[in-house]
């Protein structure tokens, strides 16, 4: 053997290794728009959807005895509509009924106009309703997703793509998280002033070419916030307009917003 090429070895071991450390996936991570483009390409949007839910509100963090549950029925008119409807255990003659359409909201609690902003409750809507790139990409940028930005993060054992910027101990952020492997949302979260929302979508299932997630958990700075557990849901057309008629909601509501 010639002298010194033990250490010519060495050396080019050390090189491939080093070659291989590097994380090459960076460089095929999905820009935000095609990332958006995948996702909504995976899970399809059809005409309308129905889907029948039970959700638990929890009154303080992981504290089951203080959740109260409600079981909502809600209609997807895509692109872009949305109806929910609910009746809670916890106050069994309160009715609710939300109304997403043609980019307003509209809250309504037994015949009065609650809210005309939507709250923490309703984020994690956005994916399962927007299934379009620009519909999409357009509620992210009302939400703070920064989309100049993507990476490749660790999500519960899982690799994901993430547009914007993960949120970090005390620094909460707006980002989009989605399984690598699968391309299903699994995370959503939105800066919310100073707070942070954290949504997590679970167990999604198939109905002919469309995908939906059985089970969403939100948390609120950390703190369990509500669970969701879907119960059914199917393909549907032909809704009557009239149940996403904002402006004849409101007409019908009997009070303002509430300040």
């Amino acid at each position: 053997m010639m002298p010194g090429s033990g250490k010519i070895r060495i050396l080019l071991l050390i090189a491939a290794v080093s070659v291989f450390a590097v994380p090459v996936a960076e460089a095929f991570v999905p820009i935000p728009p095609h990332l958006v483009q995948l996702v909504v390409g995976k899970i399809k949007r059809p005409t309308g959807l129905e889907a029948d839910q039970v959700t638990r509100v929890f009154a303080g963090a992981h504290e089951e005895k203080e959740a109260y549950e409600v079981k909502e029925h809600i209609i997807y008119s895509f692109p872009g509509k949305l109806r929910c409807e609910t009746v809670s255990s916890y106050s069994p003659e309160n009715r609710m009924v939300a109304v997403v359409s043609g980019g307003r909201f509209v809250k309504i609690v037994d015949g009065t106009i609650e809210s005309a902003t939507r709250s923490v409750r309703d984020y994690y809507t956005d994916i399962l309703l927007f299934r379009d790139r620009e519909l999409l990409e357009e509620r992210f940028e009302k939400t703070g997703v920064d989309f100049s930005r993507s990476s490749i993060q660790r999500y519960n054992g899982r690799v994901c793509f993430v547009a914007g910027k993960p949120p970090q101990e005390n620094a909460p952020s707006s980002s989009f998280w989605v399984d690598k492997d699968s391309l299903f949302p699994v995370r959503y979260t939105v800066k919310e002033q100073d707070r942070l929302v954290d949504i997590r979508y679970k167990n999604w299932q198939k109905v002919s070419h469309t995908w939906y997630p059985m089970r969403i958990e939100t948390f609120l700075d950390k703190e369990l916030y509500s669970v969701i557990d879907v119960a059914s849901f199917s393909l549907e057309t032909g809704f009557d307009p009239s149940l996403f008629d904002i402006d004849r909601m409101m007409q019908q509501a009997e009070k303002p917003v509430k300040e």
